[in-house]
């Protein structure tokens, strides 16, 4: 895509994956990036295993098309050098746990002396202020405090983990490169600096706002009928148990899905299917495999699909034609797969 972004450039100061993965967008989007690591181990994920060459892939994963140097920051000299990388710079994003910055004279307040239209981003769980804001935290936790946790449960209503770190990214990376853009624009327009305060907790509990409405009307009916438990929208687990998933949420898709799996009668029942007729459902289901059902409703439009591992999905046609994978060629350790930015 167009590198509307070209020509700024952009200080990463992040480890991990919430800053790193914010900070490859921004170069994705044409960004010029300067990762900042310190002198002697650098970004902690470089080391975690599995190593490729040099790197974990974790680390090439998070870190494409960026320009690194090694700074110890308790070092005068090389403090010296980040001042001078700030001056000539128009964002800066950060992931140390609050108070930090300050102690090593990189915060918001010293840096916006030396660049006054500079944007400045804080990552941290917990936000700069506030009782936990000096807590440590890790996706889990924010997943957990912000209530998002309590609503993924299995079949015991026991709380389910999911592999992807929600937190890290919709909550952490997203909304720092909303905050970076919006401040780039500020910047532009108003000729000021800014400073953002970016909590993954909090950016946890902005993705509930159906749960939210669900709480101060109670049983308002969208939320419970998103919640995987009605049968026009769940999980089926089908012959070679594998499962296939239905979002059947209007009555059309409803009618085509019945119609499909050859349970006219249930037509009528968008909603108020009951446990008995919901039984019928899943034993229809669970006698063909995924892939009949998936050559069953090719065409027949329900919001019927195919709940695909990973390697399943990144090499569905679909993806293919969409070119959702990029090659990258690493200068140390050779050709990886990466996601593309998925903005076209």
């Amino acid at each position: 895509m167009n590198k509307i972004l070209e020509g700024i450039k952009v200080l990463d100061l992040t480890r991990l994956q919430p800053g790193p993965y914010a900070t490859t967008i921004l170069s994705d989007l044409g960004a010029e990036i300067i990762k900042i690591e310190d002198r002697e181990s650098g970004d902690y994920i470089r080391h975690i295993p599995p190593i490729k060459n040099k790197n974990s892939y974790s680390f090439l994963t998070l870190n494409r098309n960026k320009n690194y140097r090694a700074l110890n920051l308790k070092d005068r000299g090389d403090l010296e050098v980040f001042y001078d990388l700030v001056k000539s710079s128009d964002v800066v994003i950060e992931g140390f746990r609050p108070g930090v910055v300050k102690s090593l004279g990189i915060d918001f307040e010293t840096l916006k002396e030396l660049n006054p239209q500079l944007v400045y981003c804080s990552i941290s769980g917990y936000g700069q202020t506030g009782p936990l804001s000096k807590k440590a935290g890790h996706d889990i936790n924010y997943l957990a405090l912000s209530g998002l946790l309590g609503q993924i449960l299995d079949e015991d209503n026991r709380p389910t983990v999911p592999k992807s770190q929600l937190a890290d990214i919709a909550g952490g990376s997203l909304w720092a490169v909303i905050a970076v853009l919006t401040g780039l624009f500020s910047s532009k327009v108003k000729k000021q600096s800014c400073y953002f305060d970016v909590s993954m907790l909090e950016g946890m509990l902005f993705l509930s706002p159906l749960a939210l409405a669900d709480l101060q009307a109670p049983k308002s009916g969208l939320y419970d009928i998103l919640g995987g438990k009605n049968p026009n929208y769940c999980v089926y687990k089908t012959k070679d148990h594998l499962y296939m998933a239905l979002g059947a949420v209007e009555q059309k898709f409803w009618d085509r899905f019945c119609m499909g799996i050859d349970l006219p009668e249930l037509t009528e029942h968008h909603l108020c299917v009951d446990e008995k007729q919901h039984q019928q459902i899943k034993s229809k289901i669970a006698q063909k495999t995924q892939s009949e059902w998936e050559q069953i409703f090719c065409d027949i439009d329900a919001c019927f699909t195919p709940v695909l591992s990973l390697e399943d999905a990144i090499n569905h046609p679909h993806m293919k034609d969409r070119n959702v994978i990029l090659e990258i060629q690493h200068p140390d350790d050779g050709n990886i797969q990466q996601f593309a930015l998925p903005i076209r």
